[in-house]
């Protein structure tokens, strides 16, 4: 796989530059809601069908292994960046910045004057077992996984410190 990989969605796109002008191939990655449903980009809503041989569920959580029909999310980031780094071929993982604490802190994007709001940790009872599905589904498929935040709340990948 070669070529730039961005992420941000299509809307937002479509609101800056013509379609005309677009010379690239463009993959959506649609999210599933928390009903178990997809709304795609210029589709109707609709059920999924998660007894797919794609979507691996461990409980009340799954993990999506065909990023083009659609992936989980559980409201982080980091989650579908996981699904998206197995589906591209990664059988060892880094993630950076998923400290998910301090959360009346700013990002370390932000400032204390442009800290926009998190709703994360209103959410944590969802978000912890979700890593520890994809946790499980990785040590299925042999797949390293390291949390490069050592502070991190998210205690289901191995943490190193890399200072």
């Amino acid at each position: 796989m070669s070529g730039l990989i961005n992420g941000t969605t299509s809307d937002i796109i479509l609101k800056r530059i013509d379609p005309s002008q677009i010379k690239c191939e463009i993959k959506i990655i649609e999210t599933i809601f928390q009903d178990k449903t997809v709304e795609p980009f210029m589709g109707k809503k609709h059920k999924l069908d998660l007894e797919k041989p794609y979507f691996h569920l461990y409980g009340e959580f799954g993990f999506s292994t065909n990023i083009f029909n659609a992936v989980f999310d559980y409201l982080t980031v980091p989650y579908v960046a996981l699904q998206v780094a197995y589906a591209i071929g990664f059988k060892e993982i880094y993630i950076a910045g998923l400290d998910m604490n301090n959360f009346s802190q700013p990002r370390f994007y932000e400032s204390i004057e442009n800290k926009q709001p998190t709703m994360l940790d209103q959410y944590l009872h969802l978000i912890f077992p979700a890593f520890d599905a994809a946790a499980e589904f990785f040590i299925e498929h042999q797949v390293q996984v390291y949390n490069l935040s050592p502070t991190s709340a998210i205690e289901s990948f191995k943490k190193i410190n890399t200072i």
